[in-house]
């Protein structure tokens, strides 16, 4: 069986467990839409199901992700297609998003950067942390001063006044590309949003766009340039354990 990102797509979740056998050791349960990576080359038939090895990602109560290893029903699963999703895929809520679809915009995210010249390592970063920010949501608002939007701008306005003289006052403020459009002009205009001044001056976001630094040392650039959120040390971690889900999910559909 050949490695492919998978997602649980049984409503009642399902079981990781240690062994290829409904009576292996539960690992822990996946929800509705919990992401894995098959890491066996070959599935196990015991019993009434077909299981595969995977490395899963699961969303906790708190919001935070863990992951592991273990042996899963491929019955309760669906393979994930290498086709790029289309805007009319892309997945706008109030509220935050499953992995599955947070997986649906990033890789649309990182089609649109891309094409602008983007180095994958700079644009797993900023995925990694726009996952942190708003589950990659277009139409998330948070916090008491409603911050907005996949890097969840704040104030909104900074974003929806800048959507409206851009594209007129009755444009879609949750709009995936005009969110990404004004990130792109946020890059040559220091100030705007990054500051690099929070890392010693050491890189500006044009050079940040194209950067071949590790996706660690960028996703911390762009948290502290771009996202500087409160209690900003205790995220990193989180960031970085994101970047990387999107380097090793995405790399694997691209």
């Amino acid at each position: 069986m050949a490695v492919t990102v998978r997602y649980v797509s049984d409503v009642e979740g399902l079981n990781v467990r240690s062994t290829a056998s409904t009576s292996g050791s539960l690992i822990t349960t996946l929800w509705y839409g919990d992401l894995m990576y098959v890491i066996s080359s070959s599935s196990v038939t015991n019993g009434s199901y077909e299981w595969i090895k995977v490395h899963y990602y699961h969303v906790n109560d708190d919001k935070t992700t863990s992951e592991g290893e273990g042996w899963v029903a491929l019955a309760f699963t669906t393979r994930v297609t290498t086709t790029s999703p289309s805007k009319s895929s892309i997945y706008c809520s109030s509220d935050y998003l499953n992995q599955i679809q947070s997986l649906t915009n990033a890789r649309y995210i990182y089609k649109y950067l891309n094409s602008q010249g983007w180095s994958n390592m700079a644009i797993f970063a900023t995925l990694g942390n726009m996952e942190g920010e708003s589950t990659i949501n277009p139409g998330l608002t948070e916090g008491t001063s409603g911050a907005y939007g996949l890097t969840q701008w704040d104030p909104k306005t900074k974003l929806t006044n800048w959507i409206a003289s851009t594209y007129g006052s009755s444009a879609d403020t949750s709009d995936i590309d005009y969110q990404l459009a004004r990130i792109l002009y946020e890059v040559p205009r220091e100030g705007e949003q990054w500051m690099s001044s929070r890392m010693n001056n050491t890189l500006t976001f044009e050079e940040y766009t194209t950067s071949t630094l590790t996706c660690a040392e960028l996703t911390k650039y762009f948290l502290y340039c771009y996202e500087y959120p409160s209690n900003i040390e205790s995220r990193l971690s989180e960031r970085l354990a994101f970047t990387q889900k999107w380097n090793t999910l995405i790399g694997c559909l691209i």
